[in-house]
């Protein structure tokens, strides 16, 4: 009778380990960070609760609006839509990049969910093999 509650306790630890291990079948994705810097890295980002959805399609319409034509990069880093916007502004001049800098920043200003950050370097999101 005392091998019973043994079994018992042994079985739910071998169940406890097993599902802790990850169901997704595929790779993974690992964040590394790139040597390229960018000149403004716009971020939204998630507290636990999204991120703000409406300040980032309004920041991509910006962006793909914008006059003369801004190269930039989306890098998907999170499991809540954290995404990382890494704009290269090399193709202005210093008046032009300033002129982008602040409507960029005024845009996503409302939001309490977005950090933004100058001449550092991009993360880029890679498969694990």
């Amino acid at each position: 009778m005392k091998r019973i509650p043994y079994l018992f306790l042994f079985s739910f630890l071998i169940l406890s380990a097993n599902s802790c291990k990850s169901r997704k079948k595929g790779k993974e994705a690992t964040t590394v960070i790139t040597n390229k810097n960018s000149n403004l890295i716009v971020s939204f980002y998630s507290p636990g609760n999204s991120i703000d959805y409406k300040t980032a399609n309004e920041f991509v319409a910006f962006l793909d609006s914008y006059i003369p034509k801004i190269s930039y990069t989306i890098i998907h880093w999170g499991r809540e839509g954290e995404t990382d916007y890494c704009i290269d502004l090399a193709g202005l001049n210093q008046e032009e990049q300033k002129t982008f800098k602040e409507k960029a920043k005024a845009l996503v200003a409302k939001s309490d969910r977005v950090n933004v950050s100058e001449n550092e370097k991009c993360r880029e999101v890679r498969a694990e093999d």
